[in-house]
This record gives structure tokens, sequence and C-alpha cells, in this order.
């Protein structure tokens, strides 16, 4: 009896496997047939649910093969003018090239257990031959304002795919196009106010060598936005802002103060001003400016340092390459410390009359001169 019992156990098993082999291969024979991919994904999606068989490399190859070529029946079937297509055509066939990348990836890894498998080879072919589609799927997505996950994920595949360890030396694409290809996806993400995944796209793109400043400053909106939004990743944010700025300024210097400024404005909010003083104050003695001056009158002025304060934005609002906004914030800083001193003085005696007069000219008199020469900059701000 229980030989019987142990034989019928063995049959049904050799069964589901059985069936399970069946679906593959015929899910296999209705690939490239698009009016039939339903019924192909559903074959294999049995397949991928059934224990005997979800754990077989060929089981995903032929999941990837039913999509890719889907994909390239519909790429036929536009011909060559496909940015004429219509959009929900030209959607739905970048759908296909979108569904098949995580099956290769998934077919690779289920093959690595199976030294007989042929996954890895055909995983290199399928994404040798349609890396570059990626990038064109992306820029279609991204017209049709399919921004998300469409569009982010196929400028993000086209990115990692030369990064692969099973890809290297099969597909050369330079750093430069790939890190384009990260800022477009951060772009995307950005465009559908997908903040996380915009901000972990322009990350990929700096560090891969993204050689304009955009992608820092994209990158740092989007920390600043969510730690906005969200104050429970307020301490990560800050730790993402400084990092981003550290790169930037370490790439842009001077050139982009904005690196800088937030380089600043986190050690501040981290009650790290002596830090911040000190940073600057290298800066300075490497080549001073009128920036890193107002920077530094900024941060004496956080931590109630006046007098130290003003002097830095005196001497800042004196130079020549003093900006708008430097002098802007000096005017502002020198008037309201004259507010202050004159607010002090008391009685009518003639010395406190002559620190009324120095109040007026070298305080107020001085705020308006600078004021005059901020509104020689910027005429409609003034």
């Amino acid at each position: 009896m229980k030989k019987l019992l142990f034989i019928a156990l063995c049959t049904a098993a050799v069964g589901s496997v059985s069936a399970q082999k069946a679906n593959v291969d015929a899910a296999k024979k209705l690939a490239g047939k698009i009016d039939k991919i339903e019924e192909a994904r559903a074959l294999i999606k049995e397949a991928i649910a059934n224990p005997e068989t979800k754990d077989q490399a060929n089981t995903y190859v032929i999941a990837s093969d039913i999509e890719l070529k889907a994909y390239d029946k519909a790429k036929k079937g536009l011909g060559l003018n496909s940015e004429n297509a219509e959009p929900e055509k030209l959607a739905q066939m970048n759908s296909y090239l979108l569904n098949a990348y995580p099956l290769i990836l998934q077919s690779v890894q289920v093959g690595e257990n199976d030294p007989k498998s042929k996954a890895l080879g055909e995983a290199q072919k399928k994404l040798a031959l349609h890396v570059n589609d990626y990038f064109q799927a992306g820029a279609d997505l991204y017209g049709a304002k399919k921004y998300y996950p469409e569009a982010y994920h196929a400028f993000e595949y086209y990115g990692d795919i030369p990064a692969l360890p099973f890809m290297q030396g099969t597909v050369n694409i330079p750093d430069s196009i790939r890190a384009t290809a990260y800022y477009n996806a951060g772009l995307s993400g950005w465009a559908a106010s997908e903040l996380p995944a915009a901000a972990a796209a322009f990350k990929k793109a700096v560090n891969t060598g993204y050689d304009k400043p955009e992608a820092y400053i994209y990158g740092l909106a989007c920390w600043q936005n969510m730690m906005q939004n969200d104050s429970t990743v307020y301490d990560m944010a800050q730790s993402e802002i400084f990092e981003i700025s550290k790169l930037g300024y370490a790439k842009f210097g001077m050139s982009q103060p904005v690196f800088l400024n937030n380089m600043v404005n986190v050690l501040v909010e981290q009650n790290q001003e002596q830090q911040a003083i000190d940073l600057i104050g290298s800066l300075i003695a490497e080549n001073e400016s009128a920036a890193l001056y107002g920077l530094r009158g900024y941060v004496y002025d956080r931590m109630g340092k006046d007098m130290e304060s003003e002097a830095d934005y005196r001497k800042a609002a004196s130079m020549e390459d003093a900006d708008f906004e430097t002098l802007k914030n000096a005017g502002k800083k020198i008037f309201r410390r004259g507010t202050e001193l004159w607010n002090e003085i008391e009685g009518n005696s003639a010395e406190a009359n002559a620190k009324r007069k120095e109040v007026r000219e070298n305080y107020w008199g001085r705020a308006f001169e600078i004021a005059n020469k901020a509104k020689m900059i910027k005429p409609a701000d003034g």
C-alpha cells in the first residue's frame, strides 16, 4: 500500500512538472505573436508561480522572449518613422521593452545555479542588441509625458546595462553618456514629483561623472523638498545635502556658490557654526572674495557675533566682486546694526549726539550707499 502511494505521489509530481514544462513550451511558441501575448504571459505566470519551474532559468528566458519579440514586431510594424507614430502605440511598444529587462536579469540570476544554463549568453545578446532602444524609449516616453515609472526606468536601464557584471566588455558606452541617461531619469522622476526616485537617479548621474552642475542642483532640490514635506527624513536629507554640496563644490568651486552655501547651512543647522567659520576662513586665506566674506558674515550673525558679522559684511560690500545678494545682505545687516545702536543711545549730551551722527553717517548712510550699489546691478529689485 505504501509502495502504491509513493508511486502515485511521484506520478503526480512528474505530472505537475510536465504540465508546467508544457506551459513554458507553449508560451515559447506564442512569443512574437502580439495578438497572443496575454495568453503567453498567462502560461508563463503559471510556470513562475509553480515551485518546480520558478527556479528554472529557461522559464525567465522565455518570459523575456515574449516581451522582446513583441517589441521587435511592434517596432518593425511602425517602420522607420516611429517618431510619427500614435503616442499610445509607441507607449505600448516600449512597455514590452521595459517588461523584458527585469525578466532578463532574473534569468541570469536563476541560471547561476545551473552550469548548463544558456541564460547568460541569451541575456548578453538581448541586452547588447537592445541597449540603445532603452534610451530611445526614454525619450519617447518622456515626450509623451509618461515620466514615471516609464521614462524613468527606460533611461535608468540604459545607464545600468553597461555596468552589469555580465555585460562588461560586451557593451561599451562612455560614462558621460550613461551619466546623461541617469540625469534624464532624474528629470523624469522630478517631473512626476517622485522625489526619492529622482534623487537616486541624480546621485547616479553625479557618481557616473555628470559634468554640469544641474544634476547636483536638482539633487539638492529633491532632498530639500523631501525634508520640507516629511520631517522624518530630516537627518538623512541634511546628510545628503552636505555630501552633494561637498562634491559640487569640489568640482565647480565658487563658480557655483550654491554648493558652499548649502554646506555652510547644514553646519549651522547642526550647531557646528565654528566648523563653518573655520571652513570659510581657510577658503578666504586661499582666495578671498566678497561672497566668502558675506557668507562668513551670515554665520557670525547666526552666532550672535554682531561685531564680527558687521566687519565681514562691510568688507564684502567694499569689494569689486560683490554681487547683488551679498550687497543686499550687507546693507540689511549694517542698517539693522545701526538701528540697534541708535536705540541704545540715551540723552542729548554731546557724546550722545556724536553717537547719533555716527549711526546716521556710518550705518544708515553706508547702508543706503550699499543699497544703491545693489540697485545698479539689479534695478528691478532695488
